[in-house]
């Protein structure tokens, strides 16, 4: 397929799941809209132009445009431009009788203000958090990033697992990445909505590579290790992987101790191979898209079905 081949890292095993559950959630969504009474008509007008522009720059300026970087005014084909960091421009069209025009316009250019903003404030939040790993203790920088992710690896007296476990449960999560050559690394996605809160981060950090430290290295479950060598790496059966996955996840839950664990998972993910590890994390993958309604059965650890 064109995917597997034009889309580094995405397949369609790996997306076919994902539709497949859009598929099912939307398909109620749709017939309940189509089923649905027609809306009233909005109003015609007319509408004084000079109103539709203060109130469309009303809503601009309720929903974050700042006017003392920029200002809106009037063009055939609404835009917004940036000027320099800080002096973003916005225009927007106005008709007597439709209010949508200004109103949807405004709104549009002020989302194209908004999301370069966040994304320039996710780039100073990813160089200020890396600026801040650099005398890391346990952790270290793989690379310098140049996105909105931060890449971490662990030295010899940390293992990057139980770093991850420690970590998630002092609120910051990462996930884990399994290059084929080399030791697993972990992923953090940074946004903006962090900065006010690199200290946090950072402070969880180092505790956790000092927990991580203290704790010692993990080992996969001897249970898990063998049945992994029974799999057949060319025909890993749906069966296969959830109980394999489920095994693990048993394992994560009864550590009372460490609530959120997951290095029995990624342990698992770690020991297999390649081939298996696709698979293995594709169905992962698979059941994290699918959140449980309300009132699902599930099963606790002594085998009770709950709700």
């Amino acid at each position: 397929p064109l995917i597997d081949e034009e889309d580094e890292g995405a397949t369609v095993a790996l997306l076919r799941p994902l539709f497949n559950a859009l598929g099912r959630e939307l398909r109620p969504l749709v017939a309940s809209v189509v089923g649905a009474p027609a809306p009233p008509p909005l109003p015609e007008g007319p509408f004084p132009i000079e109103a539709q522009l203060e109130a469309a720059l009303d809503l601009a300026v309720g929903v974050g445009y700042d006017l003392g970087r920029g200002r809106q005014d009037v063009a055939p084909h609404p835009f917004a431009t940036r000027v320099a960091r800080g002096d973003v421009r916005i225009t927007t069209r106005a008709k007597e009788r439709d209010l949508t025009e200004a109103l949807y316009s405004t709104l549009h250019e002020v989302g194209h203000d908004r999301c370069a903003e966040l994304a320039l404030g996710a780039l100073d939040a990813t160089a200020a958090l890396a600026e801040g790993l650099l005398d890391a203790r346990g952790i270290t920088l793989v690379a310098r990033p140049d996105a909105t992710t931060i890449a971490l690896r662990a030295d010899t007296t940390c293992d990057i697992f139980v770093f991850a476990d420690a970590l998630h449960h002092r609120g910051w999560s990462a996930q884990p990445l399994f290059p084929e050559n080399g030791p697993p690394l972990l992923r953090l996605p940074v946004t903006a909505a962090m900065l006010p809160f690199l200290g946090d981060c950072l402070e969880a950090m180092e505790e956790a590579a000092a927990e991580a430290q203290a704790r010692g290295r993990a080992r996969v479950d001897p249970t898990l290790e063998r049945l992994l060598e029974k799999i057949d790496p060319s025909d890993v059966s749906p069966y296969s992987a959830g109980l394999l996955l489920d095994a693990a996840a048993v394992l994560d839950e009864a550590d009372s101790e460490h609530p959120g664990r997951r290095s029995a998972t990624n342990l698992l993910l770690k020991a297999a191979a390649p081939v298996v590890r696709e698979t293995l994390v594709t169905f992962q993958r698979d059941r994290l898209s699918r959140p449980l309604r309300r009132g699902t059965p599930t099963l606790d650890l002594v085998g009770h079905e709950t709700e």
